[in-house]
């Protein structure tokens, strides 16, 4: 242990409280301890890693459709962190440590637009899907579709902005074949014209794909 003689702008030698003094080819130094606690997380820790983790892993390919579908300012959260919290407190299910995704409840777009109504997807032919709605109430007929679906199996996502105008009532959006039996989820959302507002993205389902 050291000794600490010399007031506050004395020199020491050893260990003082969190501090350790030495003297190095005649200069003095000082220097702070860090922190020597062990990473001992706790389960609530352990399982808030694991759920950053998973989503953020999940969220990543999708960084295009994020920076639109989650505005941001020079000021504010980066969209990749916007999208995160957003997913993290609603679109994760399971008991710990066996988290996963509740597609149901993701989304990759959040805002004013006027989201689509009785959105659904079905299987057509030779791995297409096709996307449909509903309009009604106050809603522009320009505005643009944006189309997502991600194959589990494969760990593959799919995406279509500019699928189609919301008047359309229905979008089309091109599988890769061997998609052709395996299961996908789908996801739609709405972006103005001029691409400064957003809806919020609604799930449309899952099904096999033709």
């Amino acid at each position: 242990m050291g000794k600490y003689n010399e007031g506050i702008l004395g020199f020491f030698r050893g260990k003082v409280g969190r501090v350790i003094g030495s003297v190095v080819r005649g200069v003095h130094y000082m220097k702070g301890l860090g922190d020597l606690r062990a990473d001992n997380p706790s389960p609530a820790q352990l399982d808030q890693r694991t759920k950053f983790a998973l989503m953020t892993a999940f969220i990543k390919p999708l960084k295009t459709l994020i920076q639109a579908g989650f505005p941001t300012t020079k000021e504010g959260p980066s969209s990749l962190n916007l999208a995160l919290s957003a997913n993290l407190r609603h679109a994760i299910k399971g008991i710990s440590p066996n988290f996963s995704v509740d597609y149901e409840k993701f989304v990759f777009s959040s805002g004013n637009l006027p989201k689509p109504a009785g959105a659904h997807m079905q299987s057509t032919e030779d791995a297409q899907v096709t996307m449909t709605w509903e309009n009604s109430g106050n809603v522009a007929p320009t505005d643009q579709a944006t189309m997502l679906v991600y194959n589990p199996t494969q760990n593959i996502y799919v995406t279509l902005p500019n699928a189609g105008p919301r008047s359309a009532q229905s979008c089309d959006l091109q599988l890769p074949t061997d998609f052709s039996g395996q299961q996908v989820h789908g996801w739609i959302s709405f972006v103005s014209a001029d691409k400064k507002q957003v809806s919020p993205s609604v799930y449309v389902g899952a099904l096999l794909v033709v």
